[in-house]
């Protein structure tokens, strides 16, 4: 390749990935039709402090939006109960017959129900939210 041919290609390449970098940076609410498009448990991150957000809900209409974030340690998804996790795989130890019977629990404990949690969510308009947040 003559080198008027690789300078001109290493610059269209770095024009094509500015603006890549540019479009997929830009957030809106709504698409050019007036449709919502930012959806629960999207993860969006803030640009100044680089934080990362899961949206809980998008509420308000035409053209007065408000996004509902969810904290930065909310988990996306929930967890599965203890004891429905997957079980097995390769470092499971042999079970031998003394393993199998269980000692009897003289003195049970019972444990108080927990308490639910305050969530903490914080709401943003809709100017604030496409100025400084980016889709993840």
């Amino acid at each position: 390749m003559r080198a008027d041919t690789k300078f001109l290609l290493n610059v269209l390449r770095n024009e094509y990935v500015r603006r890549l970098d540019e479009v997929l940076g830009e957030v809106s609410i709504t698409d050019d039709e007036g449709n919502v498009i930012i959806q629960n448990d999207l993860k969006v991150r803030h640009k100044a402090s680089g934080y990362e957000y899961t949206v809980d809900r998008v509420i308000g209409d035409d053209g007065d939006y408000q996004v509902i974030l969810r904290e930065p340690e909310e988990p996306r998804f929930e967890a599965p109960p203890e004891g429905e996790e997957i079980l097995g795989g390769p470092k499971d130890e042999v079970i031998n017959e003394d393993d199998l019977i269980a000692p009897a629990d003289t003195n049970p404990v019972e444990e108080l129900p927990k308490e639910p949690e305050e969530e903490v969510v914080f709401v943003i308009d809709q100017a604030e939210f496409e100025k400084n947040y980016e889709v993840d």
